[in-house]
């Protein structure tokens, strides 16, 4: 935890994203024909999603054969 607390610590006050391009953003994609479910906004959320996802993804793939074993049986 305190390693954490101290990266928070460097890092308030030091994020990528501009509020002003965010609320734009926000506004397009309220505007947007086909708004999306979730709205990543800066670069640093973008890689912590799909670094998580990848990994998710990973994992789910890893294990499909357990997953799949689970259902009842075909015939």
């Amino acid at each position: 935890m305190g390693l954490w607390l101290a990266r928070f610590a460097d890092y308030a006050g030091n994020e990528p994203g501009d509020p002003d391009r965010m609320a734009r953003a926000i506004i397009g994609a309220v505007d947007a024909e086909e708004p999306p479910r979730r709205l990543l906004l800066g670069s640093d959320a973008l890689e912590i999603a799909i670094s998580s996802e990848e990994g998710r993804l990973a994992e789910a793939r890893k294990w499909a054969e357990v997953s799949r074993a689970a259902d009842y049986p075909t015939t």
